[in-house]
C-alpha cells in the first residue's frame, strides 16, 4: 500500500510540474536481428510479452531478452518486472509506454525514450526518437524503492544516456543503480530525473548535466555514492537551478550519502541538497584541468562546504577555498593542481599528500593537523607551510621535507611531529612555538631544529633527536625536555644554558656535548639502554644538569675535558648522583672534594681510558673506602686502561692501593702526584703499570711501603724537585723502565727477571743510607738489563755514624765503593770541592788529607803522620796513600781505609765529630756486562776486598761469594765501634764454624756486632774486608746470589752446637762504662791440629790495645786445636797496653766436657788463678810504669788434669817462642 502511494504521488507531482514542451531532437534507430519489442502489456519474464526481430521480421519470442538484446517497450504497453531481467539498450515509448520495475533490471547498454512506431513490416525500417526535456511528464519507469531492486546499469565503459535520448521530466521511480564493473565509467549525456540514485561501483560521469531528484516531504530525493564508486560532474550551474544536484523546481532534494568519491570538474560547483552526509572513507575531488572554486552548498543558504572526509585536488590550476575548511581524513594534491589557501585555515585529521611544494600556495594560511591518531605528510620535493599547527594527541609523520616560510611559524601543543630523516626547516623569521607535544627529528648531519630564528618559544613539550647516526642540536636556545634516542652520536653547536625539564639519552645513543653547557639548575638527566653521555668543560662541574638523575643499568657518562681547568664530576644534583658506568677519556677530569666519593650503583664501573687523566684532591685516596674519590659503596669495578693516569692533585693525600678489576696485577697505570703537601703511600705494595710522575712541590712519603713498576710496555719515572724518596722500589718491567729524574730509595731496589732499567740523561737513583739502615739493590737476574744514557747514574750513600752518642767518634772506616766508572775521589767524597776544606753540601763528604809533600791539589790538609785515605798493599803488608783526589777514580775493588772526622765542615783536630754521608755515583755491577771483578789473593797474604754490590752480601753463601780452595773461611772487618784508648775502632774476626756449620762467628764481638761467639755472616753494603790465602794463590768472585736484604739482622747469638770455646776479652772501665778493647777465641775439637793451619785466624793488629794467642810465633785471633791435655798452654799476647786498670773477661761455651782444669797465670804477679771455664770469670790487672806490668807475655792459660794432677802451678816451666806477630799500620 505504501509503495502504491509513493508511485501515485510521484506521478501526480510529475504531471503538475512538468507540462512544458521544449524543442525536440530526432535520433534514428534501426532495429537489428535479436532485438525485442513488446507484443502487449505483460510480465517481463513471460514469452507472450515479446517479439524478437529475426531476418528482418518480428516473430513471437521463444526466449527472454538477454544482456545483448535491445528492448523496445511500445506505445500503450505496460511491462511489469518482479524478478530479474536483462537487456542491452532499453527503449521506452515516450507518451504511453511504461516499465513497472519491482524487481531488478540489468541494463548493459543505454536508456532511451523514443517516439514513432517500431516498424512492423517484414522489411527492416527506421524509427525515431523525438525526446526533449519536458516533452512529457509521464512516469516512464515506476516501481518500489527497495535497495535490492531497481534499474542496474552494469558492464563496461559506455554512454548510458546519449544526448537527446532521455531528458527530464520522464521520471524514474525505482532506485537507479550505477553498478558498473570496477574502473569502468557510465556517462549520462543528458540530465535525468529520479527519486533515488545509487552508484554502487564504477563511475557515473554526468558531464555538465544536472541530476534532478524529487524534493519536498517524504524524503524521496536521495543519492548514494557507495564506497569504491565515483560520481563525476563538470557542472558549473547556478546555485539553485541546473547545478550538480537539485530539483526541477529549484527546491533541495532530501539526502546525499557519500561513501565513495565525488569528483568535481566544474569551475564553480554547487549542490542544492537538504542533507549532505560524508561517510568515513569518502572523497571529494577537485579534478578539473583549470581553476576551481571549492564546492558551494546552496541550501538553506549559499555556504561553502567546509567539512571533508577525504579531499583530493587533481588535474591542474588553482583550487581555491572560500572559507576555512576541515578535512577529517586525507588531503591529496595531485597532477599540477594548486591549493590556494590565502589567509584561510585548513584543519586536517588525516594525511597530507602532494606532488610537491608547488601544490600549496600557502599565503598566510594555517594548516592544522588535528588527530588523535597517525597522520603523515607525503610530498615529492617537500612542502612549504606558513603556519603549521599540531593540536591533538596523535602523531604527524613527515615522509618528505617540510619548510615553514618566512614570517610563519610552527605551533606544537600536543601529540607528536615526527619529521623522520626529512628536512624540517624554518627561516630566520620562522617561529618555533611549543607548549606541549613531541617534535621528533631523525635527519642526520645537520643542525636541528632547522629553524634559524634567534629565539625559540618553548614553554612545554619535548624535542627528540632520534636519527640512526650523527645529529646536532642547535645551541643558544632555551628548551624544555630533550630526548636523544635510537643510535649514533648526537651533539650541540653551542651552549644551552636553560633546559627546564629533562634530558633523556636512550638506546645506544652517544650524546657528546663537548665543552658546551647543557642545562643547569632546573635540568634533570635520565639515561636508559646502553646510552653514553659525553661532556667536557674547563673549571666546571659536569654534567651541568643539577636536578634529578635517573641513570639506568648499562648507561655511561663519559668525561672528555682536555682543557686546562678541571672538569669536576658531579656528586650531587637534587640528591646524590648514583652513576652506573663512568668513563674518563679527557686529560683534565676529576673530583674537587676532600672526603666525598663518586657513588655507583650495583654493577657499576669506573674506567679511565688510555691517554686520559683522572685528577682528585680527596684526602683518603683514589678508591677503596667510602670516603675515597671513588666510593666503595656497591663495590664498583675499576678499570684503568693502559696509558691512563690517576693524578693526586690535592695538598695532603693518602695514595690508596685498592684491588682493581683491570689491571688485576697493579693499582695504577700512570700515577701522577702534583700540587703540594704530602702524598702518603700505602704501607704495603703500590703496583704501577705505567709512568710514575710528580710535579710541583708535593712531597712523596713512602710510609715504609714498596712501589712496584710492573708494566709490559715502556714506563718512565719523572719527577720535579723535591724528588721522590722511596722505601722499596722494584722494577719488573720487561719492556723498559726509564728513569728520567732523581729518585732515592731507603730500603731496597728490586729488579725482576727480564726487567729493563734505563737511567737516562738526568736519571739518578740514589740508594740512601742512615743510622738505622742502608738501601740495597736486590739480586739482579742475568736476564735483566741496565742501560745508561747521558748523565744517568746510580748514587750509593754510606752513612757514617760519627758524632755524639749513640754514634762513635772520629774513626777509621774500612769502606768499599759500589759504583764504578770515572767519578773521582774529589767528585765523590769531597763533593767536587774546588778548594781545600770547602764544604759544598752540609752532611756529606769528609776531609781527606795526605802526607805527600808537596801536597797535591785538592787534598784538604797536609798531615805528616800519615794520610786519612789509603789502600792496602798486600805484597808489602802495608798501606799506601791515594796519590791524588782529582784524577784517582773513587772506584777501587780493594776498598779504602778512611779516617772520618765527620762531614766536610769538620776541618780541625779538635772540632767535634758529626755524622756524614759518603757517596759515589756511576754504574753498578750487574751480571751481564758489568760483573764484579775477581779478586786475587797471593799465597800466605792478606788482601783487602770491597763489597762490590750496593747490597749486603752473605759471606757464608759459597755460591754467591765464591772462594777458591786456598782462601781461609775467615774474614775480617773493621768495626769503628770497638774500643781502645784512641777510640778509632778495631778489627772483628769472623770464623766459619766447624764441619757442616756454615755460620761465621765473631771475635771479639761487641761494638757493631753481637757478643763474642755470636753468628754474623753478613758483610754490609759499602764495607770492605780482609781475607787470606794459605799455601797457594787464591781468588774470590761474586755472584748476585750473594746479596741479602739489609733488613736482615746483621748478627745473631749462636744457639746451635758450636763446639767447645773459651772466649777471652780485654776490657776497660771508662767513665763507669765497660769498654771492650779486643778479644780472642780458643776453640777445641777432637780432630783439630795444635799447629797453625788454614782453620786458624791470624790476628790483624792496630795501634790500640789488643789481645791475641801466640802460637808458634804466630799471633792468632782464633786458634783451633785439639781438646787440652794436662800441661797444654795457651800463650796470650797483650799489645799496646798503657798505664791503666784492665780486665780479662773469660767465659766458655760447650766446655762442660773438657777434662782439664784451667789456670790463668799472671807472670808479673807470679800468681795462678783457677778459672771455671763453664762460667764467666773477670780478672782485673793493672799496668803501671813498673817493668813487666805491660809485658806482652804477662798472661798464659795452663790446663791440668782435673782429677789426678795436683802439682802446684809454680813448678811449671815454659819456654816463650820468638815474636812473629803481624802488625797492620
Amino acid at each position: 500500500m505504501y509503495l502504491l502511494q509513493i508511485r501515485w504521488i510521484y506521478r501526480v507531482v510529475s504531471a503538475i510540474l512538468f507540462t512544458c514542451v521544449l524543442p525536440a531532437h530526432a535520433h534514428a534507430q534501426t532495429p537489428t536481428n535479436g532485438d525485442f519489442r513488446t507484443r502487449a502489456s505483460g510480465n517481463w519474464n513471460t514469452l507472450s510479452t515479446w517479439q524478437v526481430r529475426s531476418a528482418g521480421s518480428w516473430v513471437n519470442a521463444v526466449s527472454l531478452p538477454s544482456t545483448t538484446s535491445n528492448v523496445y517497450i511500445q506505445n500503450g504497453h505496460f511491462v511489469t518486472l518482479t524478478t530479474t531481467g536483462n537487456c542491452r539498450d532499453l527503449h521506452i515509448y515516450t507518451l504511453a509506454g511504461q516499465l513497472d520495475c519491482d524487481g531488478s533490471l540489468n541494463i548493459y547498454g543505454k536508456l532511451r525514450r523514443y517516439t514513432g512506431t517500431v516498424v512492423t513490416s517484414t522489411s527492416d525500417g527506421v524509427f525515431y526518437s523525438s525526446q526533449a526535456n519536458g516533452a512529457t511528464s509521464n512516469t516512464v519507469i515506476s516501481g518500489n524503492q527497495n535497495i535490492a531492486t531497481g534499474i542496474f546499469f552494469r558492464g563496461t565503459t559506455r554512454n548510458i544516456i546519449q544526448t537527446g535520448e532521455w531528458g527530464v521530466p520522464g521520471g524514474i521511480q525505482p532506485i537507479i543503480h550505477i553498478a558498473m564493473n570496477a574502473g569502468n565509467i557510465a556517462t549520462a549525456q543528458s540530465p535525468f530525473y529520479t527519486n533515488f540514485l545509487r552508484i554502487t561501483s564504477g563511475t557515473l560521469n554526468m558531464g555538465t548535466n544536472s541530476i534532478f531528484l524529487v524534493s519536498g516531504p517524504g524524503g524521496n530525493g536521495t543519492i548514494t555514492v557507495a564506497a569504491g564508486a565515483t560520481l563525476q560532474t563538470a557542472n558549473t550551474g547556478t546555485a539553485n537551478n541546473n547545478c550538480i544536484l537539485t530539483d526541477l523546481t529549484g527546491n533541495p532534494p532530501y539526502q546525499f550519502y557519500l561513501y565513495g568519491t565525488l569528483r568535481l570538474m566544474g569551475a564553480t560547483p554547487h549542490i542544492r541538497i537538504e542533507n549532505f552526509t560524508q561517510y568515513d572513507g569518502s572523497t571529494i575531488e577537485y579534478g578539473a584541468s583549470g581553476a576551481q572554486n571549492f564546492l558551494q552548498l546552496s541550501y538553506p543558504a549559499l555556504n561553502p562546504l567546509n567539512n571533508y572526509r577525504n579531499l583530493v585536488l587533481s588535474g591542474s590550476g588553482n583550487k581555491t577555498p572560500s572559507a576555512n575548511f576541515i578535512v577529517k581524513e586525507d588531503i591529496s594534491i595531485n597532477g599540477s593542481a594548486v591549493l590556494v589557501m590565502g589567509a584561510r585555515t585548513a584543519t586536517i585529521t588525516g594525511n597530507w599528500t602532494s606532488y610537491g611544494a608547488a601544490g600549496l600556495n600557502e599565503g598566510t594560511s594555517t594548516i592544522v593537523f588535528d588527530s588523535t591518531g597517525a597522520q603523515t605528510i607525503n610530498t615529492t620535493g617537500g612542502e612549504n607551510f606558513y603556519v603549521l599547527r599540531k593540536n591533538n594527541t596523535g602523531t604527524l609523520t613527515f615522509n618528505s621535507n617540510v619548510a615553514i616560510v618566512a614570517g610563519g611559524n610552527l605551533n606544537l601543543s600536543s601529540g607528536t611531529i615526527n619529521a623522520g630523516t626529512n628536512a624540517f626547516t624554518g627561516t630566520t623569521t620562522s617561529a618555533l612555538n611549543m607548549s606541549g607535544g613531541t617534535l621528533r627529528l631523525a635527519r642526520l648531519n645537520v643542525t636541528l631544529p632547522e629553524f634559524s630564528i634567534a629565539n625559540y618559544n618553548i614553554t612545554g613539550g619535548t624535542i627528540v633527536l632520534d636519527g640512526a647516526g650523527t645529529q646536532t642540536l642547535r645551541g643558544a636556545r632555551d628548551y624544555r625536555n630533550l630526548t636523544f634516542s635510537v643510535s649514533g652520536t648526537k651533539g650541540i653547536t653551542s651552549a644551552i644554558n636553560n633546559i627546564t625539564g629533562t634530558i633523556t639519552v636512550a638506546n645506544s645513543v652517544v650524546l657528546d656535548v663537548t665543552n658546551h653547557t647543557m642545562g643547569g639548575t632546573g635540568t634533570n638527566l635520565t639515561m636508559t639502554g646502553s646510552s653514553v653521555y659525553k661532556t667536557a668543560g674547563s673549571s666546571q662541574v659536569k654534567p651541568d644538569a643539577a636536578g634529578t638523575y635517573s641513570l639506568g643499568a648499562g648507561t655511561t657518562i663519559e668525561f672528555t675535558n682536555n682543557l686546562t681547568g678541571l672538569e669536576s664530576i658531579r656528586l650531587t644534583g637534587a640528591s646524590t648522583v648514583n652513576y652506573y658506568h663512568i668513563v674518563v677519556s679527557g686529560t683534565s677530569v676529576g673530583t674537587s672534594t676532600l672526603a666525598t666519593g663518586i657513588r655507583f650503583q650495583n654493577g657499576g664501573t669506573f674506567t679511565v681510558k688510555s691517554g686520559a687523566t683522572f685528577k682528585h684532591i680527596n684526602t683518603s685516596g683514589f678508591s677503596g673506602t667510602t670516603t675515597t674519590s671513588i666510593s666503595s659503596v656497591n663495590n664498583p669495578s675499576i678499570i684503568l686502561e693502559a696509558g691512563s693516569t690517576i693524578e693526586y692533585n690535592g695538598t695532603n693525600q693518602t695514595i690508596s692501593n685498592q684491588v682493581l678489576s683491570s689491571p688485576s696485577d697493579a693499582h695504577y697505570q700512570h700515577l701522577k702526584l702534583s700540587n703540594s703537601g704530602n702524598k702518603t703511600a700505602p704501607a704495603g705494595t703500590l703496583a704501577i703499570k705505567g709512568d710514575l710522575l710528580k710535579e710541583g712541590p708535593a712531597v712523596f712519603l713512602h710510609n715504609s711501603g714498596t712501589v712496584v713498576m710492573n708494566g709490559i710496555v715502556a714506563q718512565q719515572y719523572l719527577s720535579e724537585f723535591p724528588f721522590m724518596a722511596f722505601y722499596s722500589f722494584s722494577n719488573n718491567n720487561t719492556a723498559n723502565l726509564s728513569i728520567n729524574s732523581e729518585m732515592s730509595i731507603e730500603k731496597e731496589l728490586g729488579i725482576g727477571p727480564n726487567a729493563v732499567l734505563s737511567l737516562l740523561n738526568n736519571g739518578h737513583i740514589i740508594l740512601l743510607s742512615g743510622l738505622s739502615s742502608t738501601a740495597n739493590v736486590g739480586i739482579i737476574p742475568s736476564t735483566a738489563t741496565i742501560n745508561y744514557s747521558g748523565n744517568g747514574r746510580f748514587s750509593v750513600y754510606r752513612y757514617i755514624a760519627t758524632g755524639p752518642s749513640p754514634n762513635h767518634g772520629k774513626s777509621w772506616q774500612f769502606l768499599s765503593v759500589a759504583t764504578n766508572g770515572t767519578q773521582t775521589i774529589n767528585q765523590a767524597w769531597q763533593d767536587t770541592a774546588t778548594s781545600s776544606n770547602q764544604s759544598r753540601y752540609s752532611g756529606y763528604g769528609t776531609q781527606i788529607t795526605s802526607n805527600i809533600f808537596p801536597l797535591p791539589s785538592q787534598f784538604d790538609v797536609y798531615t805528616s803522620t800519615g794520610p786519612s785515605m789509603k789502600t792496602y798493599v798486600s805484597a808489602a803488608n802495608n798501606w799506601a796513600s791515594v796519590p791524588n783526589t782529582t784524577a784517582t777514580p773513587i772506584y777501587n775493588p780493594r776498598g779504602y781505609m778512611v779516617f772520618v772526622r765527620g762531614d766536610r765542615t769538620v776541618t780541625t783536630y779538635n772540632a767535634s765529630a758529626n755524622p756524614t754521608i759518603l757517596r759515589s755515583s756511576g754504574p753498578i755491577h750487574w751480571p751481564v756486562s758489568n760483573p764484579p771483578p775477581v779478586s786475587l789473593v797471593a799465597a800466605d797474604k792478606f788482601e783487602s776486598i770491597g763489597n762490590p754490590y750496593a747490597s749486603a752480601i752473605d759471606f757464608s753463601n759459597d755460591a754467591g761469594v765464591v772462594k777458591s780452595a786456598s782462601i781461609q773461611k775467615i774474614f775480617y772487618v773493621w768495626d769503628p765501634k770497638l774500643g781502645g784508648s784512641l777510640g778509632f775502632g778495631g778489627f772483628q774476626t769472623f770464623t766459619k764454624g766447624l764441619g757442616a756449620d756454615n755460620n761465621y762467628y765473631v771475635s771479639p764481638g761487641g761494638g757493631s756486632y753481637g757478643i763474642i761467639g755470636s753468628v754474623n755472616n753478613i758483610i754490609q753494603s759499602g764495607q770492605a774486608f780482609f781475607v787470606r790465602a794459605v799455601g797457594t794463590n787464591g781468588s774470590i768472585s761474586f755472584d748476585e746470589t750473594a746479596k741479602v736484604s739489609t733488613s736482615e739482622t746483621p748478627f745473631r747469638v749462636a744457639h746451635a752446637n758450636t763446639g767447645s770455646k773459651i772466649f777471652i776479652q780485654l776490657q776497660q772501665i771508662l767513665q763507669g762504662d765497660t769498654l771492650l778493647l779486643d778479644g780472642t777465641v780458643v776453640e777445641f775439637e777432637r780432630n783439630l791440629s795444635n799447629e797453625v793451619d788454614i782453620l786458624d785466624a791470624l790476628k790483624l793488629h792496630t795501634s790500640t790495645e789488643a789481645v791475641s794467642i801466640l802460637q808458634s810465633a804466630t799471633e792468632l785471633a782464633v786458634e783451633r786445636r785439639a781438646f787440652p791435655n794436662s800441661g797444654d798452654t795457651i800463650f796470650l799476647k797483650l799489645s799496646n797496653l798503657k798505664p791503666n786498670t784492665y780486665y780479662l773477661h773469660l767465659s766458655g761455651a760447650g766446655t762442660d766436657h773438657i777434662g782439664a782444669k784451667a789456670y790463668l797465670v799472671d807472670r808479673y804477679l807470679q800468681s795462678a788463678t783457677l778459672i771455671d771455664i763453664t762460667k764467666k770469670t773477670i780478672i782485673p790487672f793493672t799496668v803501671s810504669t813498673q817493668q813487666g806490668s805491660a809485658s806482652s807475655n804477662r798472661f798464659l792459660l795452663i790446663f791440668k788434669n782435673r782429677f789426678t794432677d795436683n802439682s802446684p802451678v809454680s813448678e811449671f816451666s815454659f819456654h816463650m817462642k820468638g815474636k812473629t806477630a803481624q802488625d797492620i799500620r
